[in-house]
């Protein structure tokens, strides 16, 4: 292209230097032969460069091209792919969808346990704050060294309450433990206020029921009840009697609760010794161990000493 250009532009011609720019006087000989070589020299070694580099361009071109056709069709094929992932994505949402619906109202009914445990523990927390409350309040004569939280009372009064409907007690509604008083609660009266048998009963109760309970939360308990008398001075009211359940009175019970009171006993998950005056039912004595004590000849003595102890005493 220098060379073409030359010709036009008159590199070559006499004149004027087109190079250095001097005139011919001021020319040496030869100045523009000499400039005119070395143009095409120039020119030349810039075309022989030019030709290796396009020597060593046009592998790379055809490398670049082989890259390109691997790399569309690679691209094809991971349109394909996609395409297909694509559908099976869609699939799967397809599935995921009544899933995440299901979810949703899992997260819901979590979220509601949740708050209703904390509910709960607040409760608690406002229940045991309560019963300290209460105790404060309470006579300090009767008030408690420690406080049973309200919760711990609640399932012990169901204990001693089915207790009591077990054995078929009358008039003992509401049974319950009050810490404050220290005494059971049954019929809106407490213990101290009812008769003797029914004090007798509700002392009874207490100590099975708070075995059962014991056993049902496990709580430290020997698995031993012992009665005494538990039964043998209580008698059902009646109500032609105005002086019923009267405080003080001693009277024989009827065979209502004694026959409850001992089948339930035969149930207990442990072991149970009752001293009682009167027998127990017949079907009750044919599945417990009976120990008859007495005076006569052949009786057990037990607490009672024996003729020949009597006889030798002082």
């Amino acid at each position: 292209m220098v060379t073409e250009a030359g010709n036009l532009l008159g590199f070559f011609k006499v004149g004027t230097c087109v190079f250095c720019g001097a005139e011919p006087e001021y020319q040496h000989p030869g100045h523009s032969e000499r400039e005119t070589t070395q143009l095409h020299l120039a020119v030349e070694t810039e075309m022989t460069k030019t030709t290796s580099l396009l020597d060593d361009l046009l592998p790379t071109m055809r490398d670049l091209r082989s890259q390109l056709e691997e790399l569309s069709s690679r691209r094809e094929e991971l349109r394909a792919s996609a395409a297909r992932l694509d559908a099976d994505i869609s699939v799967t949402r397809g599935r995921l969808a009544p899933l995440r619906e299901d979810m949703d109202q899992h997260l819901e009914v979590r979220s509601a346990i949740e708050r209703d445990l904390d509910l709960h523990q607040r409760i608690e927390e406002l229940e045991e704050r309560r019963s300290h409350l209460d105790g404060e309040a309470a006579t300090p004569a009767h008030r408690p060294t420690d406080y049973i939280p309200n919760r711990t009372l609640s399932a012990f009064d169901q204990v001693l309450q089915h207790t009591l409907e077990a054995w078929k007690v009358p008039s003992v509604e509401y049974a319950e433990y009050d810490q404050y008083q220290m005494e059971i609660r049954a019929g809106n009266r407490l213990r101290a206020s009812r008769g003797k048998g029914v004090r007798s009963v509700l002392h009874s109760a207490f100590t099975t029921a708070l075995a059962h309970y014991c056993r049902e939360h496990d709580r430290p308990h020997p698995g031993l009840v012992v009665l005494d008398s538990p039964v043998v001075t209580y008698r059902a009211p009646h109500e032609s009697d105005p002086q019923r359940d009267a405080p003080g009175d001693d009277v024989l019970m009827t065979s209502t609760v004694v026959d409850h009171f001992y089948r339930n006993m035969l149930t207990f998950p442990g072991q149970v010794i009752i001293f009682e005056n009167p027998d127990p039912p017949h079907d009750v004595i044919a599945q417990a161990r009976t120990h008859r004590f007495g005076l006569q000849e052949g009786d057990r003595a037990g607490f009672f000493p024996s003729r020949r102890e009597r006889r030798s005493g002082p």
